[in-house]
């Protein structure tokens, strides 16, 4: 079925995560209401055809209602584990007695220093879990298994908060995404810049694309998308406030030396996007160097040349990277409409960004 970071093969042009992931949970092998999350995990995984679902991630997925999509079989059985099942929410309101009291009834042994020991050298939460599992006398079956994996997790946050595990960082990505959906996006950047600095360092040097940083990180959403979403996120903000475009400069120059080995477009937005914020900074002429080097790099990438014109011409008004020159503009959209890769959609839109061009009209 290809990777959740493509699109969805309903057609919907959306990508499969966000479009049709409940779907799929609904003829996932086994059913929320009869099997733990760590199982239907993993029925998900082989089923779809991608690897790293992890089970909180299907905790989460268990518990949104709207993950069920138009299923009305799929949504009953998200209510009813809502209602008669652990979940998230039910563990966080719970005291750290009450939890070490139910871990102990389901039979592990548990201790803050036993924990303590267990998370070191790890930063999954819920591994620890399976580590109950493997060698206590555990007692819990089906879906009261969970508890054990989320009480990890919760466990983490109350016993050591100063190393952020990586279920921890999934909350605060996801928060990010409820931000930018109440059109708080500043806020969003302030949350995202945390994942940022927290998860980079975890990035090996041989993690050259998005994808190779699977092993560090499998949330709800991939590195894949939320990197594209962050640098989106930040141009609003960066616009009026200095802070955001340090904070857009830093992160796209990080992003670019860790990710060296990244798609060619997504190389060249990360730049773009670096070139904004250094003018915003007060580096225009770095930042048109950067926009003119787009096309040595990539000769054959419509996307330099587009980037080129948007700055010599009227599309970037309010911000004059480069010196205003309709003429210059003109040649680099006719240089991109000569390349022998062009797709006809390119063309269409350098056609149109020609048109506009002598209109003197913004697209």
């Amino acid at each position: 079925m290809g990777n959740r970071n493509e699109p969805c093969p309903c057609g919907s042009g959306v990508k499969f995560k966000k479009c049709c992931l409940g779907k799929a949970t609904s003829h996932a092998p086994a059913a929320p209401s009869q099997a733990s999350n760590s199982q239907v995990a993993d029925s998900m995984n082989a089923m779809m055809g991608f690897p790293g679902l992890s089970p909180y991630s299907v905790a989460k997925i268990s518990e949104d209602p709207r993950s069920a999509g138009q299923d009305r079989r799929l949504r009953r059985l998200i209510e009813r584990g809502i209602r008669d099942g652990w979940t998230i929410m039910k563990v966080q309101r719970l005291t750290t007695q009450a939890i070490e009291a139910q871990l102990a009834a389901y039979g592990v042994a548990h201790s803050r220093e036993r924990f303590l020991r267990l998370a070191e050298g790890r930063d999954s939460a819920w591994s620890i879990s399976e580590v109950w599992l493997e060698r206590d006398d555990v007692t819990c079956r089906g879906t009261e298994v969970d508890f054990l994996g989320l009480a990890a997790c919760e466990l983490w946050k109350r016993y050591s908060p100063e190393r952020p595990s990586v279920e921890m960082i999934d909350d605060w990505m996801q928060e990010g995404y409820s931000l930018v959906e109440e059109r708080k996006g500043a806020q969003a950047c302030d949350l995202w810049w945390k994942v940022w600095c927290t998860l980079s360092p975890r990035f090996l040097p041989s993690m050259t694309t998005m994808n190779s940083t699977s092993p560090v990180f499998n949330g709800l959403q991939s590195v894949f998308n939320w990197s594209q979403d962050f640098e989106n996120e930040l141009f609003n903000p960066s616009l009026h406030d200095q802070r955001y475009a340090t904070m857009g400069s830093q992160y796209c120059t990080e992003w670019i030396a860790q990710f060296r080995d990244e798609s060619d477009l997504v190389q060249l937005n990360f730049r773009r996007a670096l070139s904004s914020h250094l003018h915003r900074l007060g580096q225009s002429e770095r930042a048109s160097e950067l926009l003119h080097e787009l096309v040595e790099k990539w000769p054959e990438n419509v996307w330099g040349y587009v980037a080129l014109a948007d700055a010599y011409s009227h599309f970037f008004r309010s911000e004059r990277i480069c010196p205003y020159d309709p003429e210059k503009a003109e040649r680099y959209l006719r240089r991109a409409l000569a390349l022998q890769t062009l797709r006809d959609g390119d063309r269409i839109m350098l056609e149109d960004r020609l048109e506009q061009l002598h209109e003197g009209a913004a697209p």
